[in-house]
């Protein structure tokens, strides 16, 4: 019943980015409810989320880049590090 109380997009892009330590596969699940509400979900990309934030950074702004190359607004799911 929760589900159905959930906003629903209308193709909205949403980028997921790991915890510490995981990869894209820990985003699968999220991934695949967030497009079911009708977004358009993509994981980060980069692969595992070594926590170097000074490096991954400027890599996250360039995913945001490709997954969104018109310059729309992109909404950032992360837990842990990927949503520090």
């Amino acid at each position: 019943p929760l589900i159905a109380t959930m906003p629903r997009g209308r193709g909205e892009t949403v980028l997921l980015l790991p915890g510490y330590g995981a990869g894209e596969a820990s985003t699968a699940v999220l991934q695949a409810f967030v497009r079911a509400l009708g977004y358009r979900a993509f994981h980060w990309g980069l692969g595992r989320n070594t926590g170097n934030v000074e490096k991954l950074v400027p890599r996250v702004l360039a995913r945001i880049d490709q997954v969104a190359p018109d310059g729309e607004a992109v909404h950032l799911i992360g837990w842990s590090l990927g949503g520090y």
